[in-house]
């Protein structure tokens, strides 16, 4: 399992590549077209605004990327087989 960023590459690909990664999940691999490059994303937090509920948002270990972000986006998803 890959679980380090710096071990992500843009040929890791898969038939995800390009989607949204606004619904990633964890160990999920996503790509930072701003230079950062790859990403997994190894932890979740709860986040709040104002009076709102909380929602979970996910890490990447390097903790260095928005899933969030439109330049984000899917590179492989976590199958358990990787």
């Amino acid at each position: 399992m890959i679980d380090h960023c710096a071990d992500v590459t843009f040929d890791m690909q898969d038939e995800y590549y390009g989607e949204s990664s606004a619904d990633a999940k964890t160990f999920d691999l996503v790509w930072d077209y701003r230079g950062t490059g790859g990403h997994v994303l190894v932890a979740q937090k709860k986040v709040r605004f104002g009076w709102e509920e909380p929602w979970p948002i996910y890490l990447c270990q390097c903790g260095g990327v928005d899933i969030l972000d439109h330049k984000v986006v899917m590179l492989r998803r976590h199958d358990g087989s990787h």
